[in-house]
């Protein structure tokens, strides 16, 4: 699968300190034969977009963004260890 950036989705978040700025780049989720992936949240979105406003529909949308947090090493470097416990609730909850 390849990733194609929306250049338009291109943010520097302002709450990070000039050193070390942190962006996002929304990318768009393609086949190797070049067609999009169909669970593709934004081509799934796209495509009900379309059948909306084919039916005279305007869709409204309220997207929720979602994140992982990266524990830091002593050298203040982010790393590959998450803080993510989703995971170990779910196991704890169905004990």
């Amino acid at each position: 699968m390849y990733l194609y950036p929306n250049l338009d989705t291109f943010e520097i978040f302002p709450w990070r300190p000039q050193q070390g700025k942190v962006a996002r780049l929304i990318c768009d989720v393609y086949k190797a034969d070049g067609t999009p992936f169909e669970s593709d949240p934004r081509y799934v979105l796209k495509k009900e977009i379309n059948k909306a406003r084919e039916m005279g529909y305007e869709f409204n949308v309220g997207p929720e963004c979602e994140f992982f947090l990266f524990h830091m090493d002593e050298d203040n470097l982010p790393t590959t260890v998450s803080h993510e416990t989703a995971q170990m609730v779910l196991s704890i909850m169905s004990e």
